[in-house]
């Protein structure tokens, strides 16, 4: 391995000490270890943010991601508090979120292509369209090539970057819930979610579903989980729960879009309660009572998508579409059972 000269590497710490930032120098927080990855968050609303007194939210512009960087005297979180952060932050949002892996991580998915193409590069050959003179150019040196590992993970990123613009518009962002400019803020995460654990992860992993019908199957798991009631028993929650759909206080989820930037964001859970008032209206006109809806959102679709006792194909056909209406019922359901245990 070839040595640079001292001039070199006194320049080489000279640009990493120009890009470290001020409170990295000073010791206030450290590097992180573990990036929360918020599909479709807007970039730059993350100022001075503390996730339960210990570590701080870092934006990185331009970019959504967010580093959890401890502060002084707090060791760094562990990977599974980095996903508990990362489910909050998805249901607070509602965005799906994943914790990038780190290097080793990755190195231990060990993941592998079916089919990597040639084992040797050959060299490529090419005509000339006037003379039909033949120039072949050799392959290029080889390079390290990108792991398969780390291909796998940027592509199932971008994959939920367009599964989430799919779902709120194309061209369109959720701003951070707790912005404050000037103003520090803390998140006391731990006391808020910690009763509700499992049942935000559940909800953050409906989030990340491509399929409409495993979303369906996701949200119906977080009222089991959070009512601590299985199966056909859970009826009688549910029933309850839509009767006070309408004036259930979800809060507010603030969601802009880029051609109207002027324009005060919107309520993504507003829009959420808007279409969940108007698929149950539709569906108390065709089952005549709540229990009837009960009976339908239980053994018509969560039976039948986990079952198959009343069939629900995965075509994209206009059934489908009936189960992505009854979701947003679903979802508010989960949220309000989330709710109720937290405020407990």
């Amino acid at each position: 391995m070839a040595c640079c000269g001292p001039d070199k590497q006194d320049s080489i710490d000279d640009l990493r000490d120009f890009l470290t930032p001020p409170r990295i120098k000073s010791g206030e927080i450290r590097f992180a270890k573990h990036t929360i990855w918020a599909c479709g968050l807007a970039a730059d609303t993350v100022h001075d943010v503390t996730v339960d007194g210990k570590i701080e939210l870092i934006q990185s512009h331009p970019d959504s991601e967010l580093c959890l960087c401890p502060r002084r005297g707090h060791p760094h979180p562990s990977f599974s508090d980095a996903w508990f952060y990362c489910d909050c932050i998805a249901y607070e949002h509602d965005l799906p979120a994943v914790v990038y892996p780190q290097t080793s991580e990755l190195r231990r998915l060990r993941y592998r292509y079916i089919h990597s193409g040639p084992r040797k590069p050959k060299p490529l050959v090419i005509c000339s369209v006037d003379t039909g003179e033949a120039t072949v150019v050799e392959p290029l040196k080889k390079r390290k090539p990108l792991r398969a590992e780390e291909f796998y993970v940027k592509h199932l990123l971008a994959i939920l970057d367009e599964l989430r613009a799919m779902r709120h518009g194309p061209l369109s962002y959720v701003l951070f819930r707790h912005y404050k400019e000037w103003d520090p803020v803390d998140l006391p995460y731990t006391s808020q979610y910690g009763p509700t654990a499992e049942g935000i992860h559940l909800y953050a992993g409906a989030l990340r579903q491509t399929d409409a019908l495993a979303e369906y199957l996701f949200y119906y798991r977080v009222i089991e989980q959070m009512t601590g009631i299985q199966g056909r028993s859970c009826r009688d929650w549910i029933e309850q729960a839509l009767g006070s759909l309408h004036s259930h206080d979800f809060g507010f989820i603030p969601i802009g879009h880029e051609r109207c930037p002027e324009e005060p964001p919107r309520n993504l859970l507003s829009e959420y309660h808007r279409r969940a008032l108007l698929r149950l209206r539709q569906l108390l006109r065709k089952h005549n009572t709540l229990r009837g809806v009960v009976d339908y959102l239980y053994y018509t679709n969560r039976c039948g998508i986990a079952h198959g006792r009343a069939f629900i194909r995965s075509d994209i056909s206009p059934n489908y579409f009936e189960v992505v209406r009854d979701t947003y019922v679903l979802k508010l359901l989960a949220r309000m059972a989330i709710d109720e245990v937290a405020n407990r």
